[in-house]
């Protein structure tokens, strides 16, 4: 996501890419590993998006 080495010192998340709450599965074609930092940026995007088309 960020364009740096995965494996790289920082700790990893697995990533849903389609979210379970939408209807995404815990298959392995669903699933990226993704820097923590990349991952709760991702989710704060999510949210901020969500909350925008709430208002």
């Amino acid at each position: 996501m960020c364009g740096e080495p995965l494996l790289n010192g920082e700790e990893i998340e697995t990533h849903h890419i389609v979210p379970v709450a939408i209807g995404g599965t815990d298959d392995e074609y669903n699933l990226q590993h993704v820097h923590l930092a990349c991952h709760k940026q991702v989710h704060s995007k999510t949210k901020t998006q969500s909350q925008k088309a709430g208002s």
